[in-house]
């Protein structure tokens, strides 16, 4: 295959010169290896857009003091909780996702609303295949995990119709069964 010459912006340019000579390797270098981690970003997520947006919704759960932990683990800890502890969890879990939810809305985030849905939900709901659709004003969120016991699943459910209130949705209805979720939720218009 011939060798090409790609142009890219003076800005862009000029930019990546800053950060090779403050980390102190030549440029060329810093752009291939740059390059290498954007294509197995592409490889693994997708895009780099995507593979970042997961990397800020992790560095925001560890702010609030997330943690992750093996799915077995997780379970056998919720499996343990009394009704009281299980409450005071749910409450936890609000207060988690509201908080996050209001930093989404009001900073905005990086591609789709479907996207950045997808995103926070896969990194807190780990342990469930997860499909998002959006009619309109109208999103659906539906999660499922053949594993998961009702605990867990109820857990997650809180987690998902926080994040949805939070962002300015009404909750229309959910749905659970042990390891499946589905909320339906309606876009609060601004009155005025």
């Amino acid at each position: 295959m011939p060798r090409r010459l790609i142009p890219i912006s003076e800005d862009v340019v000029n930019e990546l010169i800053r950060v090779a000579e403050r980390e102190g390797v030549p440029v060329r270098d810093l752009a291939e290896a740059m390059l290498k981690d954007a294509l197995k970003g592409y490889r693994l997520m997708g895009g780099i857009g995507k593979a970042l947006e997961e990397i800020e919704v992790l560095n925001e759960f560890k702010r609030a003091g997330g943690m992750m932990l093996p799915a077995r683990v997780f379970y056998e800890i919720l499996e343990l909780m009394d009704e009281g502890s299980l409450f005071k969890l749910k409450g936890e879990v609000r207060k988690v996702f509201s908080w996050y939810g209001s930093i989404l809305k009001n900073r905005g985030s990086h591609g789709s609303f479907k996207s950045s849905l997808l995103s926070i939900l896969g990194v807190a709901l780990w342990d469930m295949r997860l499909e998002v659709k959006v009619d309109g004003d109208v999103v659906k969120v539906l999660a499922s995990s053949p594993l998961q016991p009702a605990k867990a699943t109820a857990i997650a459910l809180e987690a998902v119709t926080s994040l949805l209130t939070s962002i300015g949705f009404n909750v229309l209805r959910t749905h659970i069964d042990e390891g499946v979720i589905v909320v339906e939720a309606k876009e609060e218009k601004p009155s005025g």
